[in-house]
């Protein structure tokens, strides 16, 4: 059963849609009302407020590493589902699904605006059941397998932790009522478990071990799949064309020009 998507919108505008321009005037990129704070508030920049296309424009006060002239960076963008243009209720959808892009290299992980669009919780879930039959099973057949590595012995520790804690709630009390058959009963118990009494807390410690290992294991079988899942679809970009064709099947009526590609250049602006 796939696990339950769950889903997180938020208010306001997405895009703030703010024109960042380096010192003389020449458009860089949009950036998030965040990232323009950040400028102002140490100085980097001077806002020189909107122009009646752009909400704000705020000027670099250095000369940046790289320039770009990309207009895809300099593009308005609404805050609409792609799909139907709602502005209701709308989350962020990755169209190369987090659980897959996690395992591509550094350089391919970062600065993918283009590859995240926005849907209304409608759309979203649409989007979800259309993108997770390429990638669920094999991931999921991967965590299943490094946790049965782990299951006999995580069984067995927790039997005798059950042991251990019968053992500890026979009181001083009550080993006083007993008959001198039943102490001795009660003595080669003790002596078969071979063990200090200090026996429980240690089990617990080697139970904590064992989720620790487990936790471990099921993270490198993650990354083994991962990695595997990349290369036998094409590399990077047999994934990237993978979902970007499953996504544009759902008939994204809205999507901006310059999204699902890659002919975006990077920009380094410190």
């Amino acid at each position: 059963m796939a696990a339950k998507t769950s889903l997180q919108s938020f208010v306001g505008e997405y895009y703030a849609n703010i024109l960042l321009l380096d010192p003389n005037l020449n458009p860089l990129t949009t950036i998030s009302s965040r990232r323009a704070k950040w400028y102002l508030d140490r100085g980097l920049a001077n806002s020189l407020g909107p122009d009646g296309v752009y909400n704000e424009r705020i000027q670099l006060t250095f000369e940046p590493k790289k320039n770009s002239s990309n207009k895809f960076l300099q593009t308005v963008l609404p805050t609409q589902c792609v799909m139907c243009a709602t502005k209701e209720n709308l989350t962020v959808h990755h169209v190369i699904p987090v659980a897959v892009k996690r395992f591509f290299p550094k350089e391919d992980k970062d600065h993918t605006r283009q590859w995240c669009v926005l849907l209304c919780e409608k759309h979203h879930l649409e989007a979800e059941k259309t993108c997770r039959p390429f990638y669920e099973k094999g991931l999921q057949a991967a965590v299943r397998e490094a946790q049965v590595r782990h299951h006999d012995k995580n069984k067995l520790l927790f039997k005798l932790a059950n042991v251990l804690n019968a053992q500890n709630l026979i009181t001083q009390a009550v080993i006083e009522s007993l008959t001198s058959e039943e102490l001795g009963l009660y003595g080669a118990f003790l002596q078969s478990l071979s063990t200090p009494p200090d026996s429980f807390k240690r089990l617990k410690e080697l139970i904590m071990e064992l989720r620790a290992a487990q936790k471990k294991s099921v993270k490198a079988a993650k990354a083994e799949w991962g990695a595997r899942y990349i290369i036998e679809n094409g590399g990077v970009q047999g994934i990237k064309e993978i979902y970007r064709v499953a996504f544009l099947k759902l008939n994204p009526e809205f999507l901006p020009e310059g999204f699902l590609v890659d002919s975006v250049e990077l920009i380094c602006t410190q």
